[in-house]
């Protein structure tokens, strides 16, 4: 089943009852008659059946893609494998024309405003040995001050008896033109499950900054049993520059700055343009 299939099929069952493609309810199609025959006989131009469902599917993708609700585009997910604008863009919040634009070829992710541009390195095309080919990326939630992105790296043989697959969450801020990883799991086993966040991590907006709070069994080929992250990412001058610092507040009364408990990875920052000066990489 190749890619589009995947996502149309994705797209139909995770919910579109609740899309506000047409008022809150899946969209109504006309019932089309079964089809026994390769090419199809009932259809005026003798499509194949594959070819009807790719036209229906690629219409509700364009649907949610142009949605003018954006929890229905969140439902959008950009895969590496995409090549056309509409494959690789995203319009996270549109009344702050707040977008994201994955670049393949570069290995980039960007995130840009009316006022700023922030690029970020996300996958290295250059390494001889690529643990992860393909991957996709979705918003988990957004305002028009941050994003929740996930990237994700599904289970790959990349080299013969070796597997590989992560599940990554990671916060971009628009004023520090930061984005810092909050939950990563990663797993090489040929028999474990992937890592999936269950629940997914949450972002609350708070005076100053962000809190993350995630409560689960922590996945992976050795799981560590249930673990509770409980922190808060403030934006603090690092080196002259503005930046996300992660604060574990579990312990109200001894909090820790980027202890074992804060990811502590940044996405490397390529490219910086307007709002967001942040203190991540190279900057233009």
């Amino acid at each position: 089943m190749n890619r589009f299939f995947m996502t149309t099929f994705a797209v139909l069952s995770a919910g579109l009852a609740h899309a506000a493609v047409s008022g809150g309810h899946a969209p109504v199609t006309n019932a089309t008659p079964a089809c026994t025959t390769s090419p199809c006989a009932n259809t005026a131009d003798a499509q194949s059946r594959g070819d009807m469902l790719e036209r229906e599917g690629k219409n509700v993708l364009d649907k949610i893609r142009q949605s003018a609700d954006d929890r229905t585009r969140w439902k959008t997910v950009l895969y590496s494998e995409g090549t056309s604008t509409s494959e690789l863009e995203l319009t996270i919040v549109k009344s702050a024309d707040f977008k994201m634009r994955l670049d393949p070829k570069a290995g980039t992710l960007s995130f840009s405003t009316a006022t700023s541009l922030d690029t970020f390195a996300i996958h290295d095309r250059r390494s001889r040995v690529d643990p992860c080919p393909s991957y996709n990326i979705r918003i988990v939630e957004a305002s028009p001050a941050h994003a929740l992105i996930r990237h994700v790296c599904p289970k790959k043989e990349y080299q013969p008896g070796k597997f590989y697959m992560s599940n990554q969450y990671f916060l971009y801020d628009v004023e520090t033109g930061t984005a810092t990883s909050i939950w990563l799991a990663a797993a090489s086993g040929k028999e474990t499950p992937f890592p999936s966040a269950r629940p997914h991590p949450t972002v609350q907006p708070i005076r100053g900054g962000y809190m993350v709070k995630w409560a689960g069994d922590f996945p992976g080929d050795s799981p560590s049993g249930k673990i509770e992250l409980r922190n808060k990412y403030m934006p603090q001058s690092v080196s002259g520059k503005r930046s996300l610092v992660c604060i574990d507040v579990s312990d109200p009364g001894a909090p820790a700055v980027e202890n074992g408990m804060c990811e502590g990875e940044a996405l490397e920052k390529l490219a910086s343009h307007g709002a967001g000066t942040g203190a991540q990489g190279k900057e233009g």
